[in-house]
């Protein structure tokens, strides 16, 4: 064999196994099974959020006026992880005639101890940002807040849900809880 003949042919079957190693979104060629002879087999399962005893607060006046939301925090077992410091909030707004998102989720971290209260407060210059107020209007919303796992996909199983009432004429926002 020609020495340009062998080189063609350690160049192909280099290039071809280079290629072959860089197949991307494959992970494994094969799979295996086991059974477990000893120890333990265990899971964690995501906490939710639960309801706080006092969900929605109000303050209206000439000023500025501000709606604070509340809940309790996630409270994992102790020792399991991931532990409650490693949670943020999927917060998100929903139209409560249509059901329908508005605006986009916003997400806050789990702060203090496990089964703290958690709270966010918005003021319309924020809400109007956020879901593209009007100078003129009536808004019904459901606030529903679901734990995350940063970086990944995994949310909480149940959500809890507050609803408020938000009217705006000109500059002047009013806010009730419901």
């Amino acid at each position: 064999m020609s020495r340009r003949l062998r080189m063609l042919a350690v160049t192909t079957v280099a290039a071809t196994v280079l290629g072959l190693s860089r197949v991307g979104g494959t992970y494994a060629a094969y799979s295996d099974t086991s059974a477990v002879t000893g120890g333990t087999v265990g899971a964690a399962t995501l906490v939710s959020p639960t309801v706080a005893s006092s969900p929605c607060a109000a303050a209206n006046n000439l000023l500025a006026s501000t709606v604070t939301l509340r809940w309790n925090g996630v409270s994992p077992a102790s020792g399991v992880n991931p532990p409650a410091s490693a949670y943020e909030y999927a917060i998100s707004f929903y139209n409560r005639s249509t059901n329908a998102q508005v605006g986009s989720t916003t997400f806050q971290a789990h702060s203090g101890a496990a089964g703290a209260v958690q709270s966010v407060q918005y003021n319309t210059t924020t809400l109007g940002n956020l879901l593209g107020l009007t100078l003129f209007g009536s808004y019904q919303y459901q606030v529903r807040v679901r734990a995350h796992l940063p970086g990944t996909g995994w949310y909480g199983a149940t959500t809890v849900s507050t609803n408020f009432n938000l009217t705006v004429t000109l500059t002047l926002a009013t806010y009730t809880c419901v």
